[in-house]
């Protein structure tokens, strides 16, 4: 899951769509 880091990764890498989420 390179694409989109699952909610609990810390910071939000770039180029993800997802925001980062504590």
């Amino acid at each position: 899951m390179r694409r989109s880091p699952a909610p609990g990764s810390g910071h939000a890498r770039r180029g993800s769509i997802n925001p980062a989420k504590p």
